[in-house]
């Protein structure tokens, strides 16, 4: 019959297509944005490695708090291999292709590692990267893949690693106390101690058989056998008083010294047992690099080319103004010079006429973040040197940048109604009625120093001025805002109102100023037992907090202009701001993070969650479960407050319900032979591994229990399950097929999926019986494979 339709079995030539079209579909649909997802955070152990312990990735110090997304980061260093550039980019590692330098493309990011990064050198198929946290590593990761860069090891040299140099299979590393490492890196997953010199701990560079090493002179070594370096000659030269050293480069017979905002110093190194000066020429010289007759030195604002053709006599020939970063390291590559410049991001100049730098690109995402405030779906975060950036957080796992308002603005930020007050040397008030697009209303007269502190209350604005106290501004009209009376006080950084008083917080200070005549703010008290600084400052009922250095202080003010001590909870990190939510109080900790104190009795704070971020945190704002993190050098770093849900179920059975995950656990009688504590964990998509070929629906969480008479480990009596119901909305399950999904639980490295979880589409549930506990998901699938149909005539 013509036109009969049969199917057949697939033959395993077929089977065999049907796998490689799955993993083109894998590479398209999922792999294309794996460089935006954290890889695993489980902690493993490797071998140790000479004298120095290696691992991975540690896990980030947190409890109850799990970061959803990091974005920026200022650029310190920047190296170029092939078509590729590697760039820090705050506590990330970035890969951009720059096969077209003017037009550079992001193709992936590493994880957040626990630093700034602040060197990064290129060999084969790993970057090493060396951050600035506390005993900072090595990191040695995979570029094997571009688009994900991932840490396959990293050496603690039990003290702060400062710079480092690439040459063949060996990695010198200046370490903090311990002088110049040497390692052995033919096998980078398994890098192995040589020997080391005892003396230096800033830049270093190599060149033949001679590493030169900075700090505090210049020590010139002998590396031919790594096993046993000899000095064989040293410089003294005079060390910058603006600042550190910039860097080294070696061209022949010379040696550059790069002194910051100091000088470039010249040296002749043509007999290594004898370096001696050639001469110091006057120029910034943040970042150096060295190509034949050349030398591209980044300036302030600035790269500016200097022929070095005869070296006691350098002259500047060319200059390319680089405006907002200050210059750093840079990198030679071709016709084009790639300059880290800072707060400016990544700066691409063509330099194939030294006599005429021409700035071709420049990549920036969000550099330095000191402050911010958060509008429905948008948040303003300010920089160092940048203009003020405005990121779309629709999705708070993807804060995406699409735009900026050009000012340059510190930590007061204050968002009331539809304005945005930005406190930079003065007050700006901005229209943000439509959030992406700011526009100016009015601003006040310049002060002589910066804004630090902001409150709002009714038509008036109380402004923190550093250095000089508090002043009050009319703000009625937005447009003409007109400053009244000041209370003078150079200690002054934060303050709070309330009522008629404003309670300014700064050195030494608690004061409460009388604000009830707007014209005359009249001091009324002082509190000064305390010889810190006062970095937050709340008010809440009956009740005064403050952040201070290492203090978390609660104040009782029964009577407003007496706030009595009540309690001091003592935090790890500088304290600086302080947003109230509820019984809640988050600060923002400086150098140590996050941290969420319980306030539900005042005169005992509870911390309830900390998170430990890269960089320092000043400032913070809270909307729901999500945290917005001012991380200064680590950029932006958005947290989720995650309190575990606890319930107690005795062997006649109960139930646990969260209803902000819609998620129901009911345990039926005799799953548990005694009482046991049940633990609901919601989890970020971020916060757990890869769901590999299926998609997540943002649905994942943890249940663990123990017996609540022990407080050790509980399972389900034999024999028994439990049944687990997760909602969900159609826009949460996104791109997966409705009637795919299913509870996928974690185990042995990977996804399984839960044989009695099924789907109910028209009450938008997935459901399961399981009998165990674990790490759970709700996963689906983006599309469906079928058996090929051929086609048969007969």
């Amino acid at each position: 019959m013509r036109g009969n339709l049969q199917i057949t079995i697939a033959t395993p030539i077929l089977i065999a297509l049907l796998l490689f079209l799955s993993l083109l579909w894998l590479s398209e649909d999922n792999l294309a944005e794996a460089w935006n997802r954290p890889s695993s955070q489980e902690s493993k152990a490797f071998p140790q490695s000479g004298p120095y312990p290696t691992s991975i990735l540690p896990q980030p110090d947190a409890r109850n708090m799990e970061r959803v997304a990091q974005l920026g980061g200022p650029v310190l260093k920047a190296v170029v291999s092939g078509t590729y550039a590697y760039v820090g980019m705050g506590p990330r590692l970035i890969v951009l292709n720059v096969s077209d330098p003017a037009r550079p493309v992001l193709l992936g990011q590493s994880d957040v590692l626990p630093g700034i990064v602040q060197d990064v050198a290129v060999a084969g198929n790993y970057v090493y990267v060396i951050g600035n946290e506390y005993r900072a590593r090595l990191w040695i990761l995979s570029i094997a893949s571009p688009n994900r860069p991932t840490v396959v090891n990293s050496v603690d040299f039990q003290a702060d690693a400062k710079r480092m140099a690439i040459s063949g299979n060996r990695a010198y590393v200046t370490v903090a106390g311990k002088g110049l490492q040497i390692l052995d890196i033919s096998n980078p997953a398994s890098p192995q101690f040589l020997g080391q010199f005892p003396s230096g701990s800033g830049f270093v560079a190599v060149s033949g058989n001679y590493a030169y090493v900075l700090s505090p002179r210049l020590y010139i070594v002998d590396v031919t056998n790594p096993l046993s370096p000899t000095q064989v000659g040293i410089y003294t030269y005079t060390m910058p008083a603006g600042g550190p050293l910039s860097g080294i480069a070696v061209s022949g017979n010379y040696a550059y010294i790069a002194k910051g905002n100091d000088d470039l110093e010249i040296v002749n190194i043509s007999d290594p047992s004898r370096p001696s000066p050639v001469m110091t020429f006057t120029v910034n010289a943040f970042g150096l690099a060295l190509s034949g007759n050349y030398a591209y030195v980044a300036d302030t604002h600035a790269l500016r080319v200097l022929d070095i053709s005869n070296p006691s006599n350098p002259q500047v020939i060319g200059f390319c103004h680089l405006p907002w970063g200050i210059g750093g390291a840079v990198a030679l590559a071709g016709d084009y010079a790639y300059v880290a410049n800072d707060d400016g991001g990544l700066r691409i100049v063509r330099v194939a006429d030294p006599r005429n730098p021409t700035e071709v690109a420049r990549f920036f995402v969000l550099g330095y973040v000191r402050g911010l405030a958060k509008k429905d779906r948008v948040l303003y975060a300010s920089g160092f040197l940048t203009h003020t950036r405005i990121l779309d957080i629709s999705d708070p796992s993807r804060p995406t940048p699409v735009g900026f308002y050009p000012a340059f603005t510190g930590k007061a930020f204050r968002v009331e109604g539809n304005h945005l007050y930005l406190g930079t040397d003065r007050l700006l008030i901005l229209d943000v009625s439509d959030p992406a697009r700011p526009d100016l209303l009015g601003q006040t007269k310049a002060t002589t120093s910066t804004v630090t502190g902001i409150a709002v209350a009714g038509n008036y604005a109380y402004l923190a001025i550093q250095f000089y106290g508090l002043c009050i501004v009319d703000v009625s009209n937005p447009s003409s805002p007109m400053q009244k009376g000041c209370y003078q006080n150079p200690s002054v950084r934060a303050v709070a109102v309330d009522g008629n008083y404003a309670y300014v917080g700064g050195s030494n200070l608690l004061a409460v100023v009388d604000i009830s005549n707007p014209d005359v703010p009249t001091l009324r008290s002082e509190y000064k037992p305390f010889s810190d600084w006062i970095g937050g400052i709340a008010v809440s009922g009956d009740y005064l907090y403050t952040t201070a250095m290492y203090r978390f202080r609660t104040f009782r003010r029964q009577d407003p202009l007496t706030p009595t001590l009540l309690s001091t909870y003592n935090l790890p990190g500088g304290g600086d701001a302080l947003v109230l939510r509820g019984n809640l109080a988050y600060v923002a900790d400086n150098d140590k993070g996050v941290r969420v104190l319980d306030l539900s009795d005042p005169a005992r704070p509870v911390e309830v969650g900390f998170y430990d971020t890269p960089g320092h945190t000043f400032h913070l704002d809270v909307s729901g479960d999500y945290i917005y993190a001012a991380d200064y050098a680590g950029g932006l770093t958005i947290l989720r407050f995650v309190p575990p849900l606890t319930a107690v179920i005795p062997p006649t059975g109960g139930s646990l319900t969260s209803p902000n995950d819609r998620t129901t656990l009911t345990f039926p009688p005799g799953a548990f032979t005694d009482t046991v504590v049940i633990t609901y964990t919601a989890r970020s998509p971020q916060g757990v591994p890869p769901p590999g070929d299926r998609v997540g629906i943002g649905r994942f969480f943890e249940v663990t229990a123990v017996y609540s008479a022990t407080g050790q480990p509980a399972r389900l009596a034999p024999g028994m399950t439990f049944t687990m119901t997760v909602g969900y909305t159609d826009a949460e399950r996104g791109p997966a097929i409705e009637d795919t999904l299913a509870l996928y639980w974690w185990e042995n490295g990977q996804w399984r999926r839960e044989e009695t979880s099924w789907v109910d589409p028209a009450q938008n549930i997935v459901a399961a019986r399981p009998n165990h506990l674990s790490l759970w998901g709700v996963l689906g699938q983006t599309h469906r494979v079928f058996l090929p149909i051929v086609l048969r005539n007969r």
